[in-house]
């Protein structure tokens, strides 16, 4: 019943607190678990839980970098502004207008909506060409690098239509790797159930850069960012430095 809370991007920092105990617990009590996260959250994970576990299956993304919830929130709080209504939903993809204008949706409780484009949404911009408020981690990521540390990893096929034009409908198409004997077995088990296409590592590194690259800010450029942020509103801000 939590599947659709799970569904979608999410771009920025999850809360994980209580987390992997609960997951431990679960594991302990012989339960089924899919965990799905970041990398460095999958590589936590494994790292805490110490040992192999038949009934878990880890499943992280393809990670690009992880943003600031008081960011995120700043960005809220300038859309209620303008809309004078608090927001009640909230998609940092959304698909109506295609899954390459990587639009921000936000609905009002007053009943109206607002899209933002990837070249207007001040929040999705400030993220694609800059990064400047990302984890400062992120800049330096260990976990950019293939064999991946979890069982399967999901992302967004950017160039599928190079490589496979049948699949793109610009909705999006995923990107599935299957990391492990353990994450084989399990995509396989759905197999029946999807419209797929087997390609190469090699077509799919072009057009996902982030499966090896730390996203590239400068210490500097976030520093004065959070400064100006700390006195302005999130569109002052993004106005002066995306």
């Amino acid at each position: 019943k939590d599947l659709p809370l799970l569904r979608s991007s999410k771009y920025l920092q999850s809360n994980c607190e209580g987390l992997y105990s609960s997951i431990k617990e679960r594991l302990g009590e012989g339960g089924a678990v899919l965990a799905c996260g970041c990398p460095c959250q999958m590589a936590a994970l494994r790292l805490y839980l110490g040992k192999e576990y038949d009934n878990l299956i880890l499943c992280d993304v393809i990670c690009r970098g992880i943003n600031s919830p008081m960011v995120f929130r700043k960005h809220l709080d300038a859309l209620e502004e303008k809309y004078q209504s608090p927001v009640v939903y909230a998609k940092a993809k959304n698909k109506e207008f295609g899954w390459r204008s990587l639009t921000f949706k936000a609905v009002f409780r007053n009943g109206e909506s607002y899209y933002g484009s990837g070249r207007e949404d001040d929040f999705t911009r400030g993220y694609v060409q800059s990064g400047c408020f990302c984890r400062p981690s992120c800049t330096d990521c260990k976990f950019k690098q293939v064999p991946r540390m979890a069982d399967i990893t999901l992302g967004d096929f950017w160039g599928v239509e190079r490589t496979a034009p049948e699949l793109d409908d610009d909705i999006g198409t995923s990107l599935v790797m299957c990391n492990t004997d353990k994450g084989r077995a399990f995509f396989d088990s759905a197999r029946k159930d999807l419209n797929l296409r087997e390609v190469t590592l090699q077509d799919l590194e072009p057009g996902n850069l982030s499966l090896y690259q730390s996203i590239q800010v400068s210490e500097e450029a976030s520093r004065t960012f959070f400064a100006d942020l700390a006195h302005m509103s999130f569109p002052e801000a993004a106005r002066r430095h995306f």
